[in-house]
């Protein structure tokens, strides 16, 4: 086991080896030897057997869904999106999912809509809690991120004749929503899937986010950062060139919401494993986020 997190390597070859390590477990190659890489590296070797395991057994399944239809598999802790067809690879992409005090559940649906210049409606919890006190203090904030105020009957009012002052989490009796455009909250595109959940994928103006080798970062939605590509496989060719909106100097702020079916309902399977296979087939082990090997350990215990 390594003990220190000021040791230094200075072989070449054994730098080139840490970062390989590093990569194998879902961290930042930089080849130093800081905390995370360090706690990575004393995880005992029967916890990352157990954790292929249990990602074995997934993968059995999963591959009798991958070769006789479409597909769509994300896994969260590696936070990645692959869509298979037939058993290959049509589109790999890196997503952005739940924080680990919002964390995206997992869950088995079917996509079946495309949403070009979608509007946000922001969730009670988030405009209530997040977004409320912002707008005391700046109130400016409403318009210069082009959201509109709803009353209870659904119909837009004058943000100036609120007194925003006298609300709180507890008392916001209005509903805020995001007009359309490039500078939205979910991009120019939404996927939507049956869920009990209210998540689906969509796009979103922060791109830098994806560079990240953690991203963990949402309320629950996930952000997919080849959005388009992905949009394009899922419509067929006729709708594509009816809709002519796929492009981002179509979706120009105010524009109406376009819902387009998808030509088939692709399977989507969002998942938790800690080890897992990335479009190539390579293995990898990654945070355990949302501690659910954890809470898994502690039911053992009891049981």
């Amino acid at each position: 086991f390594i003990e220190s997190d000021t040791a230094k390597i200075t072989d070449l070859q054994l730098i080139t080896k840490l970062k390989m390590a590093q990569r194998f477990l879902g961290l930042y190659d930089d080849g130093l030897l800081k905390s995370a890489t360090i706690n990575a590296l004393n995880i005992p070797l029967a916890s990352r057997v157990a954790e292929l395991s249990l990602a074995l057994n997934t993968i059995r399944w999963l591959n009798c869904i991958k070769q006789s239809a479409s597909a769509i598999t994300i896994n969260l802790p590696s936070a990645n999106l692959v869509l298979y067809k037939n058993g290959k690879v049509l589109l790999a992409s890196r997503i952005i999912v739940g924080k680990k005090t919002t964390p995206t559940p997992t869950q088995s649906s079917k996509i079946t809509e495309v949403i070009l210049n979608p509007r946000w409606t922001v969730p009670y919890k988030i405009a209530s809690k997040e977004l409320l006190p912002i707008i005391q203090k700046n109130s400016s904030y409403l318009e210069d991120n082009n959201f509109e105020v709803l009353d209870e009957y659904g119909q837009i009012i004058d943000p100036s004749t609120i007194d925003w002052a006298s609300l709180s989490t507890k008392k916001f009796p209005y509903t805020l929503r995001q007009s359309s455009g490039t500078g939205n909250s979910l991009g120019i595109i939404k996927l939507n899937f049956y869920n009990p959940f209210n998540t689906y994928l969509h796009d979103t103006p922060q791109k830098g986010l994806f560079k990240k080798n953690k991203r963990y970062f949402s309320h629950g939605c996930m952000r997919v950062e080849k959005i388009m590509p992905l949009a394009h496989l899922l419509l067929d060719k006729k709708t594509l060139m009816n809709a002519n909106k796929l492009k981002e100097k179509d979706s120009l702020y105010g524009h109406a919401p376009t819902i387009l079916s998808t030509k088939e309902k692709i399977p989507i399977l969002i998942l938790y494993n800690t080890a897992w296979v990335d479009a190539e087939g390579k293995i990898g082990f990654y945070e355990d986020v949302y501690d659910k090997l954890s809470l898994q350990k502690k039911d053992n215990i009891k049981q």
